[in-house]
């Protein structure tokens, strides 16, 4: 009696194991833990990100760029958007197996904003409800060794 209480047990544990891995809102995207918790953020003192008022959709995004700085900051075509679930960040990966992305490098003037448009729609496809991040690498004018990044972060309702 006692072996079929564990063997119902451990079949329970293995099938909330598997819904909550395939049956997630997102799952069937998110693969990749974030890379990015393992480099150093840029101070939002220096560089800022945040979304436009009233551009937030499934589809896309409107960014603004804050450069708080007396050096130039730039960043790549490339971006990440990122899904937190259990209360980490996950990289969604893209429907497109090989992505292309402008070979631009995007700056921003001392003390100055920018904007940037994001349609995601392509290389993502609809977002659903959760909480997300658009993540970019940095390349900071003054010290161009360290590895940086910015985020911003976004919650689709």
């Amino acid at each position: 009696m006692k072996k079929w209480k564990k063997f119902i047990i451990i079949l329970v544990i293995i099938a909330n194991v598997i819904i909550l891995t395939f049956f997630t809102p997102i799952a069937f995207k998110t693969i990749i833990p974030s890379q990015f918790n393992f480099t150093q953020k840029v101070s939002d003192n220096d560089l800022s990100l945040e979304v436009k008022p009233e551009t937030l959709t499934r589809d896309g995004v409107t960014i603004i760029y804050k450069n708080n700085t007396d050096y130039y900051m730039s960043y790549g075509g490339e971006y990440f958007l990122e899904y937190k679930m259990f209360g980490d960040w996950y990289m969604i990966k893209p429907t497109d197996l090989f992505p292309v992305y402008l070979a631009r490098l995007y700056s921003v003037e001392p003390h100055s904003e920018k904007e940037r448009v994001f349609h995601w729609d392509n290389m993502y496809g609809h977002l659903r409800k959760g909480k997300y991040r658009i993540v970019h690498d940095i390349i900071n004018s003054k010290d161009r060794t360290k590895d940086l990044y910015t985020y911003v972060e976004f919650e689709i309702k």
